[in-house]
């Protein structure tokens, strides 16, 4: 078995060394990549897949943010260089309310303390951007939305009951 474990970290190793050196810190994933086929053949297609892979993440980055920027020109962009989300910071720390009331609206975006320590990151939410450009404009805007139902600073719904 020590020797099978040696060699499959030796194939994938092999497949894509960049991709292996930072693997290795995980531990045994390298074995469950090394134990399917599917997994060698993603790491053989690396150098191939990955430049327009980062041009699309790239572009749509570029989208939400300008969605962003045009919907909630309030709410200050930290700075991404890489990934696949941003984290925007809010005027008020009310990621978690925003969260919920976006959540109702149908759209699922967990609020910033999610990814911190004792409530911390409340002024802060991850808003990624891997979905195809279409979702990207619709949730947007129904972030933008939930945003102003949380803040008071939309306008009432035309159709909307008063009593």
């Amino acid at each position: 078995a020590e020797k099978a474990l040696a060699m499959q970290r030796k194939a994938v190793g092999e497949v894509h060394p960049t991709i292996c050196s930072a693997l290795a810190d995980l531990g045994d994933i390298l074995v469950h990549l090394g134990e399917t086929d599917k997994g060698l053949d993603l790491l053989r297609q690396a150098d191939a897949v990955l430049p327009a892979r980062r041009d699309m993440l790239r572009a749509r980055r570029q989208l939400v943010s300008s969605l962003l920027q045009e919907q909630l020109p309030d709410w200050t962009a930290s700075p991404c260089h890489g990934g696949m989300s941003m984290w925007m910071r809010l005027p008020d720390p009310m990621s978690s309310a925003l969260s919920a009331a976006a959540s109702r609206m149908g759209l699922v975006i967990p609020a910033g303390p999610r990814f911190g320590v004792d409530g911390t990151l409340e002024r802060f939410i991850r808003v990624p951007f891997t979905q195809p450009e279409e979702r990207l404009h619709e949730s947007v805007t129904v972030l933008a939305q939930a945003w102003r139902n949380v803040t008071g600073a939309g306008t009432p719904d035309a159709h909307a009951l008063v009593v």
